[in-house]
């Protein structure tokens, strides 16, 4: 399944550690890919939202279970 969450006022790291703490809740043979895109204050919502489902792909593709920034690479593996 794949679902968005929108933070406010939170910077990527900080969506990093919601990340982490959402695996905690996962099944253990269950894995977690996340794409995180942080608004540029610039972009529409349709764009952040493609940018964090590009880096969530790329999450993917990448060997699951695992993190993506949208700007950069990998934050880190789980």
């Amino acid at each position: 399944e794949e679902f968005a969450v929108l933070l406010t006022a939170t910077d990527a790291v900080q969506a990093q550690e919601v990340i982490e703490t959402l695996r905690e809740c996962v099944p253990l043979e269950e894995t977690v890919s996340a794409g995180i895109a942080q608004w540029d204050n610039a972009e529409s919502s349709a764009e952040l939202f493609a940018r964090a489902d590009a880096a969530l792909y790329r999450a993917k593709r990448s060997g699951r279970d695992r993190t993506v920034l949208a700007a950069g690479g990998e934050l880190t593996p789980a």
